[in-house]
Order: C-alpha cells, then structure tokens, then sequence
C-alpha cells in the first residue's frame, strides 16, 4: 500500500467528486475536505481550498488550511487530509490541527494511518512542537489511527451532544 499527498487540481475534479459521492451514499459527512459536502459545484470548491491555504487569501471566519487528496498506487483517491495552520477557539476544543477521512470503499487498509503520518510530515513544516487532533469517541478506527501515529489523549468534550476525544501528538 502507497499512497501520497497531492494538492486537488482541476485534473482530480471527477476523482473528488466522485469521493464526495460516496460520502452522500453513505449518509456520512467527509472530515478534512475543505467542506466538499457542501460544494454545490467544483470550481468554486477548488478556488476556495486553494485559497485557505495563506493567510492573505483565507475567507473570514477560517484559518489557513493545506487540504491535500490522499492518491494511491493506482491514482485513485483514497482520502483526504486538511492541516490546519493554527487553531481558532472551536478548532482547539473540537476540530484540531488535522482533520481527515478515508473513503468509504477503501477503509480497513491503513490509508488513514498512512495518510495521518504524512499529514504530520507536513504539519512539521509550520514549525510548531505539538499537533491537536480531535475525533467522536465512537470512531474506534480514527482513535487507533492517531493512537499509531503517537497520539496522547488529553481529555473528552461534548460537542452538540457528541463526546469528542482531544489527542495531542508530539511532533
């Protein structure tokens, strides 16, 4: 299994649809895409990702961003991860400085891990120690995946209703 982290391009434009799909089809919400949900079309969803990515052009209310397409062996995308350069008040008690998902039909692999790891590579490159990464207490798989990748558990949240799991990973 190999995957690598590429910026989303108008040459992925199917791929990523097609992964926002299979999100819909499975009533499930995509983490760590930039609100791909709820792009009514990609064009603007590619011009407003690319645009979080500095802190001149990001929208108001968000924080700088690098949203990369998990891509494996196959130019398929298996995943996608969003760094978040610094944490807003919510980020910090809820969302982190990664958040990510893995496609439906390629779970139980290892990408999340993989892509996880790669993430922090990437996160590294900001400079900063210790990296936040947030997830539902109910999502086993998600805590293994930051477990692996050295996550310490800092404490549970509630969040509308949710309990949400704060891990800290020391970079």
């Amino acid at each position: 299994m190999n995957i690598r982290l590429i910026l989303p391009c108008a040459e992925y434009k199917d791929k990523i649809w097609n992964y926002k799909k299979e999100f819909e089809l499975a009533g499930e919400e995509p983490h760590g895409t930039a609100s791909l949900n709820s792009a009514t079309d990609f064009e603007t969803w590619l011009k407003n990702t690319l645009g979080e990515m500095n802190e001149e052009t990001v929208r108001p209310g968000l924080v700088p961003a690098w949203t990369f397409l998990a891509v494996d062996e196959n130019d398929e995308v298996v995943g996608m991860i969003n760094i978040r350069h610094r944490l807003s008040e919510y980020l910090f008690n809820f969302g982190g400085h990664i958040g990510y998902s893995v496609s439906p039909l390629h779970r139980r692999k290892g990408y999340g891990a993989k892509m996880l790891a790669l993430g922090l590579q990437e996160f590294r490159k900001l400079g900063t120690d210790k990296c936040l990464i947030t997830c539902n207490k109910n999502n086993i798989a998600s805590a293994k995946t930051i477990l692996h990748n050295g996550g310490v558990l800092e404490n549970e949240v509630i969040n509308n209703g949710e309990t949400i799991q704060r891990y800290w990973i020391t970079l």
